[in-house]
């Protein structure tokens, strides 16, 4: 699906490739595609390369760093699959990554000029970062929701934005939620004959199992998925293009999106059948499409002013400007309309959990995102947090395991590279203090980060910690607790 050029982007460098070789002996390596625990493994890296996984007698090579495994355990790196990092605050939301054991994200919004920065600043040395792959502007329809969006109102243009964002170097296309059914499947169309996967919300106009026929390679926040587990789902979607045709003759004669949103709710609450969702959720695997759904930041949505949120441990690494922009969110009326916690929100969350359960159930394709920094969803910290909300949905914690590892590298159909510890596979993985696969919170118990090869012990963690609290703490504009 990713072009040789795009997957060269993708496993590129992104940190410098260290001189010394590295041993790390006596671990315990979680294989993620089985669930098989290999004890007292000795892992062998050379530059940013695992070159062998074995026994006690697996040779090292002379001057190799030593690091003692011992009572612990080796996952690969994880991976954020949908999350925003890249707007200026760079120097922080990238070390909160690896501090956090994430050794490669998907950067949903932002510039081409601003990834390429990124990885000139990681590359060299200056930033601790993760690999990434990156989308560019969001693709989506009349009137934009977002600054910054590539506008489509008619097919001809759902072209010339594909060819845009491809020539500029996009990893990807992130179509969004006002399309319209023509200009989207023009995008889909142009996007496969560019070689260039797209994924991001299935718009009001289509079907979620439409979308996936069309080749839409990811979906977020199960946007169109809960419309295609209700027996009104055609209904639903008459009603859906009726307003997105309204809204883009006048925006301001219609009602609002929150409130177009509320009403499509509570249809789905009151026509949901479990069988027709999981008829749906099978044909959108069929056709090759992941679920994304971000349970963290949908539960958020649900309860969005329950102070409970607020994790204060994790303040100090909280930038003003995002702390500002919560801020601001929780006091505008649209936003707090649209996250004020009634019982048909709670309801609805329960019935989006019900639904990342069945995908569970099921085995079906499944990536770990988190949305940060939307409000109250953490670079790096959140993560973790939607691994938990993962299993408690339903998923075992082996599923919730692949969503961030092995998940990953078979959909960017780069497993040769990624996902497992073996040999000739990149040289991230994480040292954790327990065993995951018994309790999903252990991947928090992080006791060193490979990341490209570059060894970050517990005290090395602790530093990219310390160095954004120092930042945080320095902002001008930084309130105290």
């Amino acid at each position: 699906m990713f072009s040789p050029a795009l997957l060269a982007a993708l496993l590129q460098a992104a940190q410098p490739v260290p001189a010394p070789s590295m041993v790390v002996r006596g671990v315990s390596v979680i294989n993620p595609v089985t669930g098989l625990v290999a004890a007292n493994r000795t892992i062998v890296i050379r530059g940013n390369r695992i070159v062998a996984v074995g026994g006690k007698t697996v040779a090292a090579p002379r001057g190799a760093v030593e690091v003692d495994g011992t009572g612990k355990f080796a996952i690969p790196g994880l991976w954020d699959m949908h999350t925003h990092a890249l707007f200026g605050l760079q120097d922080q939301n990238l070390p909160l990554m690896v501090a956090n054991g994430i050794t490669g994200y998907r950067e949903m919004w932002g510039t081409i000029a601003q990834a390429k920065q990124y990885r000139t600043e990681v590359a060299s040395g200056r930033l601790a970062g993760p690999r990434f792959v990156a989308s560019g502007n969001i693709v989506d329809g009349f009137p934009a929701v977002r600054p910054g969006e590539v506008v489509v109102r008619t097919p001809d243009e759902g072209r010339r934005a594909v060819d845009s964002l491809a020539d500029a170097g996009a990893g990807f296309i992130k179509v969004y939620s006002m399309l319209d059914s023509a200009s989207f499947t023009a995008v889909a169309r142009r996007a496969r004959a560019r070689g260039i996967p797209f994924g991001g919300h299935v718009p009001y106009s289509i079907s979620a199992v439409e979308a996936a026929r069309l080749g839409q390679h990811s979906m977020e926040h199960l946007n169109g998925v809960t419309e295609a587990c209700s027996t009104d789902e055609a209904a639903i979607l008459r009603d859906q293009n009726a307003w997105l045709a309204a809204r883009a003759r006048d925006s301001t004669s219609v009602v609002s999106f929150v409130v177009q949103y509320e009403r499509g709710h509570a249809r789905v609450l009151q026509t949901f059948d479990e069988a027709t969702c999981i008829r749906a959720l099978r044909r959108m695997a069929g056709y090759g499409a992941w679920q994304v759904p971000t349970i963290g930041v949908i539960r958020m949505l649900s309860r969005f002013g329950d102070p409970a949120l607020e994790r204060k441990e994790r303040a100090p690494y909280l930038a003003g400007m995002l702390r500002g922009l919560w801020t601001m969110m929780a006091s505008d009326t649209t936003y707090a309309r649209f996250g004020r916690a009634d019982e048909s929100k709670r309801a609805f969350h329960e019935l989006e959990r019900r639904i990342v359960g069945l995908i569970g159930k099921y085995d079906l394709p499944v990536l770990a995102g988190t949305d940060a920094p939307n409000p109250f969803t953490y670079i790096g910290f959140g993560l973790h947090d939607e691994l938990e909300y993962l299993v408690s949905a339903g998923l075992t914690p082996l599923q919730a395991l692949r969503a961030a590892t092995i998940n990953p590298a078979r959909y960017f159909n780069a497993t040769d590279s990624l996902g497992t510890i073996a040999p000739g596979k990149l040289a991230d993985l994480v040292l954790l203090d327990a065993n995951p696969l018994s309790e999903i919170a252990n991947t928090r118990r992080i006791q060193a980060v490979v990341a490209n090869g570059r060894l970050f012990r517990r005290g090395d963690l602790d530093a990219l910690l310390d160095g954004v609290a120092r930042a945080v703490a320095a902002e001008p504009t930084a309130k105290p607790e």
